[in-house]
């Protein structure tokens, strides 16, 4: 697990102590990107989990990052600006699946959330994961124009895309008392091929081995 932010990786240290009592895992306090520097993370003061870095490799534009969090425009007194450091993503990666591979664990998850740095974490993926390896890599994407076929092409024919969606099968005409009642609803998760090319939402990628 990587979290940049040296406050929330206090509160990451806890919570796998509670969560992971006696499971194997290791906790990173940097974060993974375009090579090893040291740079501003933005935290929106609302939001400690929404923060990002604003720089030539954020997919995300202005607007989309500031409403993310439910403001109106940037402003400084939104965010809290904390100096964090970026290990470069394809090389520590490598790494990591060597360590799992001469474990012989070649098959899992990974999930992403980077907001908007998404591209850089998924390309560096495709640069060092191993032909015997398979994961299903989870996600989120703020931006409807999403470049979903750069990031396969990257994984040379690996990878397939979909998008997550959730429908929740309601009652007595979706009415307030169905809603009131979280034992009436059903949630129903599919994986969509999405013709749309509306890529916001969650995303699944399947990457196979070979």
């Amino acid at each position: 697990m990587y979290e940049p932010n040296p406050l929330c990786f206090k509160i990451l240290e806890v919570n796998t102590i509670i969560a992971l009592k006696n499971k194997n895992y290791k906790l990173f306090n940097y974060g993974l990107g375009k090579g090893n520097r040291v740079i501003n993370l933005s935290v929106p003061l609302t939001n400690w989990g929404g923060a990002f870095i604003k720089d030539k490799y954020n997919i995300y534009s202005n607007e989309i990052l500031y409403k993310k969090d439910g403001f109106l425009d940037f402003r400084k007194k939104n965010y809290s600006d904390i100096q964090i450091k970026l290990r470069d993503s394809t090389k520590e990666l490598k790494k990591v699946f060597n360590f799992l591979i001469k474990r012989k664990l070649t098959a899992g998850v990974i999930k992403i959330d980077v907001e908007g740095y998404e591209p850089i974490i998924l390309t560096g993926i495709a640069q060092s994961i191993p032909k015997a390896c398979k994961v299903v890599i989870i996600f989120e994407s703020l931006n409807p124009k999403f470049d979903i076929k750069a990031i396969l092409k990257c994984f040379l024919g690996r990878a397939t895309a979909y998008k997550l969606q959730s429908n929740r099968e309601l009652k007595n005409n979706n009415s307030y008392v169905d809603y009131m009642d979280y034992f009436k609803l059903k949630l129903r998760d599919r994986l969509d091929g999405n013709s749309s090319g509306n890529w916001s939402g969650d995303i699944v990628l399947f990457v196979d081995s070979l």
